[in-house]
Parts: structure tokens; sequence; C-alpha cells
């Protein structure tokens, strides 16, 4: 696959075993022109030298006695907001990593080779070097109404951060939002989840999707609620776009057994136009040239950006995404929904998942020409006898539904 271009990245590894620090730089070393590699032992020691010197990058075991990974990483944010922050952890520390997951933007299990830190180190600087183009910012500071993070999302997380916290707690919570609240049925009761009778609580609904996916869909309503009526105004088909989420989001859980993978596939198929809908609501005069274009040539929206040289709505999504807090894979999987070869990596990605996703619910809701035989060749990358078979009779299933018409 296509690999973009590396710059040297300075990287600051904390870990109190030396051991771990030894085999870390003897590792790194063939990669020396790529990331330039500084070792402490204690999270006291990383302090000090962040206030010494510049770097990029910080990766801190999860465990180390006095100051832990989780409370590193939390100085760190505060006093180093731009630095990326990766944890470092094995499979007997998830308790202790789940209190790293509010400050860090990405997590390695130990052990893990060579190419597999290298690209985790290359892809975070490289999406955060796309979030900081000045073009992006300019144009994303020169909105009139750009969305906040909801407050149902902050709530949420609020609550789901204390361990008292019930199922019956979430759903009153989730109750005061009669939009969302009616999203959570719709979502709960398509096809997809194949439920035997309708649900109509909303406590059920949200054991069925899970904590994570309704974070995915807390976010959607609000900004459709927020930009959607502006951007039905200047004739945007909000349904058709809500409906392509939905679809995406869920061909993409597909792809994975993992749970984690599964739903921030879902949450980066759900939300990847988002980018598009705030481009029109706002009226972007680069994005309405855009839009006309692609529609007068036939060709989708982000080529046409492409030719006139104009912020892709997939960044622009991505910034907002970002700016919300949300983990870097979901970010990343948005920023290069339409273009994963812009992404190092080797294994099927998520990023490869809702792109294959994006152009099989193109397929079918927009009927462009051509998106399902390039599904068809993206996935011969990584083979498995049957899988667009597999998601052809999904997506198929799950138009048919009359669930889904109503």
């Amino acid at each position: 696959m296509h690999t973009p271009p590396a710059t040297l990245q300075r990287v600051l590894f904390v870990d109190d075993e030396p051991a771990i620090l030894t085999g870390l730089g003897r590792m790194l070393r063939p990669l020396r022109h790529e990331i330039q590699s500084e070792f402490v032992g204690s999270g006291a020691e990383a302090l000090q030298r962040l206030t010494a010197e510049a770097f990029d990058i910080v990766v801190a075991d999860i465990r180390m006695p006095g100051m832990d990974g989780a409370a590193l990483l939390e100085a760190v944010q505060r006093t180093h907001p731009h630095m990326i922050r990766i944890v470092l952890s094995g499979h007997a520390d998830v308790s202790a990593a789940l209190r790293a997951v509010p400050v860090a933007h990405q997590f390695l299990a130990k052990p893990c080779d060579a190419t597999m830190l290298r690209d985790v180190i290359m892809r975070a600087s490289g999406l955060r070097n796309l979030l900081e183009d000045r073009a992006l910012q300019t144009l994303v500071a020169g909105m009139r109404d750009v969305p906040v993070r909801p407050k149902t999302y902050t709530d949420l997380s609020k609550l789901l951060a204390d361990p008292a916290a019930t199922s019956r707690d979430i759903s009153k919570l989730m109750s005061r939002d009669i939009a969302l609240s009616a999203k959570l049925l719709k979502i709960v009761n398509s096809a997809f989840f194949g439920l035997p009778r309708r649900v109509t609580s909303i406590e059920s609904a949200i054991n069925y999707l899970g904590t994570s996916m309704l974070r995915s869909v807390i976010l959607a309503t609000a900004v459709v609620s927020t930009l959607g009526p502006r951007a039905t105004k200047l004739g945007y088909d909000l349904e058709l776009n809500e409906t392509h989420g939905l679809l995406c989001g869920n061909l993409a859980t597909q792809f994975f057994s993992d749970k984690n993978a599964r739903e921030d596939a879902f949450a980066a198929g759900l939300l990847q136009n988002m980018g598009e809908l705030l481009l029109v609501a706002e009226g972007s005069e680069d994005a309405v040239r855009a839009i006309t274009y692609a529609k007068t040539h036939g060709m989708p929206l982000y080529d046409a950006e492409v030719e006139l040289g104009v912020v892709s709505h997939a960044y622009v999504g991505a910034y907002l995404l970002g700016a919300w807090g949300l983990p870097y894979s979901i970010v990343e999987a948005v920023a290069h929904h339409h273009d994963p070869t812009r992404v190092p990596h080797e294994k099927l990605d998520i990023v490869d998942a809702v792109y294959v996703s994006g152009l099989m619910a193109d397929h079918y809701l927009l009927q462009r020409p051509n998106s399902l035989e390039l599904a068809g060749a993206y996935l011969e990358k990584f083979p498995d006898e049957g899988r667009l078979s597999k998601l052809t009779k999904t997506a198929e299933h799950w138009l048919n539904s009359p669930q889904e018409r109503s």
C-alpha cells in the first residue's frame, strides 16, 4: 500500500522497567531516520524532560510506581495539549488502562513489534498534521455556527465514569431528548439487529446498542438537529444522508469480530459525512461549487474537491470530531474514508472497512456507477472469499426490510 513520506518524530518512551526500554531502543534503531527515541524510567522524569525539550509524542506504560501512565498523560494533556499521547499496556492492565481513555489518543498492547509501533506513531502524527493544516483551520474558524460537542454526550461520559451508574440511569438521561430517543428506537429496531420483537423502551434499546454506539448516535442526532433545517432549505437531502450513514456504519461493523473495532467502525461510518452537512449548512462557496461540479460531471464529491483544489468535506468532518475528542481511530477513518491508501497500514483496518462500506452505500442509495466494482477490487487486497457477497446480502436485507421504511 502507498505510504506517505515520513517526517522525523521525536518520541519519549516512559516505562519503569529498564529491560523494556532497552528492548524498545534495540527494536527502534533501524527506524532512527523516522523516529528519534528518548527513554525515561518514571512519570516524574518524563515531565521534567518534556519541560526541557520538545517532543512530538509520548508513549507511556500504564502501570508504574508513583505516577502511573494515566496520571502522566493527564498531566501532559494539560501542559502540552498538542502532543500525541499513547498508552502501552498488557492484557492484565485493562482496568488501569480504562482510566487513560479520556486522555490517550491511541492504545498499544504489549508486546508489539517495530512495524506496529512505527505505523501507530506515523499514523497519529499524520492525522495531527492534517488537522493542524492552516487552510482547514481557517475554513472552520470562519464558519458562523460550528456545532459544539452535545451536552448529552458530555453528560453521558460523566455518567459512564461513575461505577454506580446503571442502565436505568442512562435511559433516564437519554429520555430527556425526544428526537434522540426516537432515533435510538429506529436504529435498534432495524433489520441489522434482527431482534425477534420490536423494542419499545429506551433502556432496552441502550442495552442492545451498547454505550459506544450510543455515543455515536448522540453525536449524529445532535448535528442533524442543529444543521439539518438550514441544510434542507439549501436543497440537501437530509434523509438520504442519514440512511447512507446508517448503512455504511452497519456494513463497516461486519468486517470485524472484535467489539471495540466494530464500535469504532460503526461510529466512523455513521459520522463520515458530517463535514459535508456542515459545509452545506454553512453555505460555503467552495462546497456549493464542488457539489455542483460533482453532479455535472457525475463523480463523487471527494473527487470534485480534489479537482477543484478545495478543502475536503472529509477533513472538515474529521476536524470537528477531533475537536470533540473522539478517538483517533474514528477521526482517521472519517478523514480518509475516500482514500484509505493515505494511511500507512498492511492489515485490514477500520479505514478500509469504512471506505468499502461507503462505496456499497453509494451503489445502493446513489446508483453510482462502478462503486460496487471498486469495492470488490479494493477487497482483493485483503483476501476473504465471499466477503463482498456477504456484505451485499446484508445491505439488501436491510434496505428491503419494511422496518427501514417506517
